[in-house]
């Protein structure tokens, strides 16, 4: 390539480089500041599920954004390289020449673009979504089923869910939560056992128990 027009690239190049460091500063003044300051709200706790959800979609773009930026970054850097080693303008994947109009839309690029179409597609199956580096699960051990009879995430979610959540009833009828008619306080099979439900307990102790099949005052 011509020497006037790789100084022209890596002018494109430079300025490109700049804006991306300029952008990805500005993400990370945003995400040092807590949620609640971000929003200048006295607090950040929702009274429902989705009070937050834009906040929180927000943060979410900006760290796909972030990663994307950090992305292209890193192959302006390596097109400045090729550059400077006489390589740019090359397919890494081919050899062939790339296209000049390829490069006026991509100036980073070190695929022409069939190489390019087959990179993506070997890719497309390992990528992850940048959010999962950070994010956990939002109630740990809310799924260790019953090999644990401590009071562990699922009884705190158990606890918390009966009280509502984001499935209305007209999405979701039944169940709202899961195991939503489990007995509470109910340690083992045995302690779910109960005897008639009665309201007078003195007239209760004259008669049977359908249960046990003794009267109320024997039970007791």
């Amino acid at each position: 390539m011509e020497k006037n027009k790789l100084e022209r690239y890596r002018e494109i190049l430079l300025s490109e480089k700049k804006r991306l460091e300029e952008q990805i500063d500005s993400i990370e003044r945003e995400q040092r500041l807590s949620q609640r300051e971000a929003i200048n709200e006295l607090s950040a706790y929702d009274n429902h599920p989705g009070d937050l959800g834009t906040e929180t979609f927000e943060r979410a773009k900006d760290l796909g954004l972030k990663d994307n930026a950090l992305t292209l970054l890193n192959e302006v850097d390596r097109a400045l390289e090729m550059i400077d080693a006489g390589s740019y303008g090359i397919c890494q994947r081919c050899a062939n020449r790339i296209k000049e109009e390829r490069l006026e839309a991509v100036p980073y690029t070190v695929f022409c673009e069939k190489c390019k179409k087959i990179e993506e597609e070997l890719t497309a199956s390992r990528e992850r979504p940048v959010e999962e580096e950070v994010l956990r699960p939002p109630i740990w051990g809310a799924d260790d089923g019953n090999e644990t009879s401590i009071y562990d995430g699922e009884d705190a979610w158990q606890d918390v869910a009966q009280y509502g959540t984001s499935s209305e009833p007209y999405v979701k009828a039944d169940p709202l939560f899961e195991k939503e008619e489990e007995i509470i306080g109910a340690v083992g099979i045995e302690d779910s056992i109960y005897d008639d439900e009665v309201e007078d307990l003195e007239e209760a102790a004259k008669r049977k128990s359908s249960f046990t099949g003794l009267k109320g005052d024997v039970d007791r």
